[in-house]
């Protein structure tokens, strides 16, 4: 991932472990804030129910949690679009001036 996606990521990690975990099964897991709200996150889908994951693309503190519990790396749960390659892709074409009226 990018640059900036990594600090993003080092932020969501710093506020995930205020959250406590419950193992559901499978790739699914209970997870609880600080506050004591539950979530419920499944790793499988890369999805949570504060919807936060789908929005973004990038994992939520409570996903952040889950992943951390699996002890997996948090940027192999980051969307595509955030890839060097993407990135460079994307602005890989010269962006010509256009001159003003």
């Amino acid at each position: 991932v990018t640059f900036n996606i990594k600090k993003k990521l080092k932020k969501i990690v710093e506020t995930s472990r205020q959250c406590t975990i419950l193992f559901a099964g499978g790739m699914e897991f209970e997870v609880k804030d600080g506050e004591g709200v539950s979530y419920v996150v499944d790793l499988g889908c890369r999805s949570c129910v504060c919807r936060a994951c789908q929005i973004s693309g990038l994992a939520c503190k409570h996903a952040a949690t889950a992943i951390a519990y699996k002890r997996c790396n948090i940027e192999e749960y980051c969307d595509a679009a955030f890839t060097k390659e993407r990135y460079l892709a994307a602005h890989q074409q010269i962006l010509h001036p256009i001159a003003d009226p």
